[in-house]
């Protein structure tokens, strides 16, 4: 303990030339050496407002070093101005909070290098943070179902991702669910028993029930959720629809826009005619204002193209046209899979930002053609989700 009281102290390594690495890392190996001191009985409130003032001037942006002062803080005895580094601290995390219709999570723009740090891991840090600390905070539940669909399988991404969710499900359970369900669960439509069920262990399965409307169906529709006994109850509620006349561009967490390019030439297409036997770049761009989980972006081909496979011999590629994602080796589009009718791109993990993809079509048959929309998804979350209808084309045999 000794060697993590020095580091708290800024003595230590951080005294030698044995620490190579910027003060972004070391404040947040101090901010962490204060809550493992703090752990085992030592506290220096001098030194632990000095780095909280620190943190707010140099490194606001830094989710991680926030949490573990507050952390931290939260555990010391009372002392002068405690609320108030208290209030800062959870102030900072709460500025970096991002919420969606089912999902929550906390935005850490901070360029982490060699330490290999992710928005799993800091959304962990900062949630346990703020349980720890009694933070008020009513999307703890939100934000845990956005670490679940964050898996890779069933694992996260790193052997760190999985200790640190871990460690802050540990926290969220000792919080919110001290006691192992025992309960009835039951869910009525304009007091219309539509599901019943009991809960008798953490182990038990999900029920879902899908329940159809007919054109008969109220303009007010009430859902009713009832439950007897111990333990919480964790609902999710989905609705598909069908309109009447959808519109042109729709962004619900992604935004879509395509051009097509001369594949000989590079000029834009503007006028939607093209030219039979010549080949064309397709650019999709894709726009998220957040990080995105398994992803798939689709775009559909009208009856006259045929997607080309630059990665066949007999396809020639004198351009040089790079096919899928442009800008990222991660983060980003990774994986696609074509068909006669459609294209597919997926991403596992997508960074927010734009993205660009592109591949390469051919117009194979004279006529008038619809396009169908392109469509990006969050596949496990689809009402994250975004879509661009396209006027249509024609193909020609010459101009």
């Amino acid at each position: 303990m000794n060697f993590t009281r020095e580091l708290a102290d800024g003595k230590g390594a951080f005294a030698s030339q044995g620490w190579v690495y910027d003060e972004h890392y070391k404040l947040l190996v101090r901010s962490f050496a204060f809550y493992v001191s703090k752990l085992n009985g030592y506290e220096n409130v001098s030194l632990l407002k000095q780095a909280v003032l620190k943190a707010k001037s140099d490194f606001k942006d830094d989710i991680s070093i926030y949490a573990f002062l507050l952390k931290t803080t939260a555990m010391y005895k009372d002392f002068s101005e405690k609320g108030e580094l208290i209030d800062t601290l959870s102030g900072g995390l709460m500025s970096k909070f991002k919420t969606d219709q089912s999902t929550a999570y906390f935005d850490d723009p901070s360029e982490w290098g060699w330490f290999y740090y992710s928005q799993v891991i800091t959304t962990s840090i900062a949630l346990q943070a703020i349980l720890e600390a009694k933070i008020p905070f009513e999307y703890a539940h939100k934000v845990i179902r956005w670490l679940v669909l964050a898996r890779n399988g069933d694992h996260w991404m790193t052997t760190h991702d999985n200790a640190m969710v871990f460690w802050a499900f540990s926290t969220y359970l000792g919080v919110y669910e001290k006691s192992d369900p025992n309960f009835s669960a039951a869910a009525e439509m304009n007091k219309q028993k539509i599901l019943e069920t009991v809960f008798k262990s953490r182990n038990d399965p999900i029920v879902t029930k899908e329940q159809p409307l007919n054109v008969s169906a109220p303009s007010d529709l009430v859902i009713t959720l009832k439950k007897s006994g111990t333990g919480l109850l964790y609902y999710y509620i989905k609705y598909q629809y069908m309109l009447k006349k959808y519109p042109d561009q729709v962004n619900a967490g992604f935004t879509v826009l395509k051009k097509y390019y001369d594949y000989d030439t590079g000029a834009e297409i503007k006028d939607n005619t093209f030219i039979r036997g010549k080949r064309y770049v397709v650019e999709i761009k894709v726009i998220t204002p957040k990080e995105r989980y398994f992803v798939a972006l689709d775009d559909s081909l009208p009856a006259g193209f045929e997607a080309v496979n630059l990665d066949f011999a007999t396809e020639a590629n004198e351009k040089g046209i790079m096919e899928g994602a442009q800008n990222n080796w991660w983060g980003t589009f990774d994986y696609n899979e074509k068909y006669f009718d459609h294209v597919v791109f997926f991403a596992n993990y997508l960074k927010n930002g734009e993205h660009v993809i592109k591949y390469v079509v051919k117009a194979s048959t004279t006529g008038k053609f619809q396009i169908p929309q392109t469509k990006a998804e969050e596949m496990y979350a689809p009402e994250n989700f975004g879509y661009k209808n396209m006027p249509d084309i024609k193909i020609i045999d010459t101009k």
